[in-house]
């Protein structure tokens, strides 16, 4: 049996946000090994139905290159077969993208997600596209995640888009714990609309 298990202190958040908002459709941009989501489809499962639990995760998988990699300040890639092997069997349904995020995200279907997980690319311009992208699957209960809210490493991570949104639209609230890297302290950052 699959159990919760996280990277990181700061990860906890998500579920704990799942939780609190009986969050059962779940889209994540940068799903790499599979771990988040691996949690969040747990985490619905003990409130609700597995037919009313929707993952939804894109990543570039086996398509990352080098060049990208550094480029995006991103980890090592992962299959997307081994991913699908770790989240596929935990009967709910499961949508497993390979490719760009800004190819996949116009192509997905028209719907509204109880929660947002944004941990893609790691540059301004590719944070803003994804944050762009992601409006229209926004209700006014969708709770959005940003992964590395940087606070010392401008040009990566989402900290100027997050603070560059207008206050009186959303609701923002960088989440504790932060964390400590050798390129300096990281949070998440939770933003809902108004």
């Amino acid at each position: 049996m699959s159990e919760i298990k996280y990277i990181t202190p700061r990860y906890e958040n998500l579920t704990r946000i799942a939780k609190e908002i009986g969050a059962k459709t779940f889209l994540e941009i940068g799903t790499w090994a599979g771990i988040t989501a691996q949690n969040l489809i747990l985490t619905a499962k003990e409130y609700a139905n597995s037919d009313e639990v929707l993952y939804v995760g894109i990543d570039l998988f086996e398509l990352l290159t080098p060049e990208l990699k550094k480029l995006e300040h991103s980890k090592e890639a992962k299959l997307r077969s081994s991913v699908l092997n770790k989240i596929g069997g935990l009967d709910v349904p499961v949508f497993l993208h390979k490719g760009f995020s800004n190819d996949v995200l116009p192509t997905l279907p028209d719907q509204k997600f109880d929660m947002i997980y944004i941990d893609g690319g790691h540059r301004d311009e590719t944070i803003a596209q994804d944050w762009n992208d992601v409006q229209r699957f926004i209700s006014d209960k969708t709770v959005v995640v940003f992964d590395d809210y940087r606070r010392s490493d401008p040009g990566v991570g989402c900290k100027k888009l997050v603070d560059g949104l207008n206050r009186d639209t959303w609701g923002v609230e960088i989440l504790e714990p932060t964390e400590k890297f050798a390129f300096g302290l990281i949070n998440l950052a939770k933003v809902v609309r108004r």
